[in-house]
């Protein structure tokens, strides 16, 4: 995926207008595997990868619910690493127990829910220009108000982004910066793990939380087309 930011900086410029920062029509942004790659989360290989490296880490074993055996574990990766899949949606559409492979996805991305990464002196990509034109010309307003997200991922990193943003810079409560975010809509086509800020943005906590939030996420296939509407409520919003 090309760098983001520029490429949002110059669509945005272009239908905004040159001398203001701020998105002054209804905009839509539709994110995809790549927009929090900055971050360090992984696109599709290397999902699987850092899957059958948890596999492959003897601690694992620890950190698996009891309703799986290390020998369900084993089972699965094998077939995901040796089957010549390139996502581990392609793999579970045929193979392997499902629940166990949203457990692993949802186990393995939460590892990077780090809030220090989302800020100098770490990267903050493409999230940096975003919130400029979020602001007021003046930068002392956060004017969210045109602007709406659809995201294919399950992560919460820009809203996590976003939050700390406008705790620190408008001196508000987590509480108020909460109420504030909500008014950009943004849509988790596939679920996401855990409504935030309800959820805090952070590592795995215990197993049973783990597995809690994977329950919140839906890999392609498990989403039906449907005859007398839409095939999810995510997808009707």
């Amino acid at each position: 995926m090309p760098d983001a930011a520029p490429l949002f900086s110059r669509c945005a410029l272009r239908r905004r207008g040159l001398h203001s920062k701020m998105i002054t029509v209804p905009t839509v942004l539709i994110l995809g595997a790549g927009a929090s790659r900055h971050l360090g989360y992984p696109l599709g290989m290397e999902l699987i990868d850092s899957i059958c490296k948890f596999t492959n880490d003897v601690a694992s074993h620890a950190l698996l619910p009891s309703r799986w055996k290390p020998v369900d574990l084993e089972n699965f990766t094998t077939g995901l690493s040796k089957g010549g899949y390139r996502s581990i949606d392609a793999y579970l559409e045929r193979h392997g127990d499902r629940d166990l492979g949203k457990y692993l996805i949802a186990r393995t991305l939460k590892l990077f829910e780090v809030p220090r990464n989302l800020f100098p002196p770490n990267n903050p990509g493409w999230y940096w220009t975003l919130l400029e034109s979020l602001l007021s010309d003046d930068g002392e307003a956060f004017k969210p108000h045109n602007l709406s997200i659809i995201t294919y991922n399950y992560d919460r990193s820009l809203e996590a982004y976003l939050h700390q943003i406008i705790i620190n810079r408008f001196r508000k409560s987590a509480d108020e910066a909460a109420d504030l975010l909500r008014h950009i809509p943004i849509v988790h086509l596939h679920g996401m793990l855990g409504s935030f800020p309800e959820v805090p943005y952070r590592p795995p906590t215990t197993i049973e939380d783990v597995l809690e939030l994977s329950k919140k996420i839906e890999v392609i296939h498990e989403i039906k087309d449907n005859s007398e509407g839409f095939c999810s409520p995510h997808f009707e919003t």
